[in-house]
Order: C-alpha cells, then structure tokens, then sequence
C-alpha cells in the first residue's frame, strides 16, 4: 500500500457489476474500467487523481 500523505481511496461503492456498453466496460457502482480496479493499488497518484476527475463525467447507465 502507498503510504504517501496524499494516497487517494479506492472510489469502489461496493456494487460491482461490470457492464460493456458501446463496446467500453465499466463497473456499474463505481464507473471504472478493469483495468483500472485491477491496477488501483500500484498507479500512482496522479494516475488515480486523473482517474476520479474522469469519473465525474462518466455516465451511469441504470
């Protein structure tokens, strides 16, 4: 685990489903692709704080 001051949480709600729409699978709860669930602990953290702005603007599809 990072154990710098500025580590950034997993944003899992803990409804995982992944989901492929318009060829792009993503997990229902928290909208990240598995690429990025499966890598979250060793990207840094800029990769992780690129990744939760561009989470804002992902769409649910419920």
């Amino acid at each position: 685990m990072n154990n710098s001051s500025n580590y950034i949480a997993s944003p899992c709600v803990g409804i995982c489903m992944l989901e492929k729409i318009n060829d792009i699978t993503s997990c229902t709860g928290c909208k990240r692709t598995p690429y990025e669930i499966r890598n979250w602990t060793i990207l840094s953290d800029k990769e992780r704080e690129d990744i939760m702005n561009e989470l804002k603007n992902r769409k649910i599809n419920i």
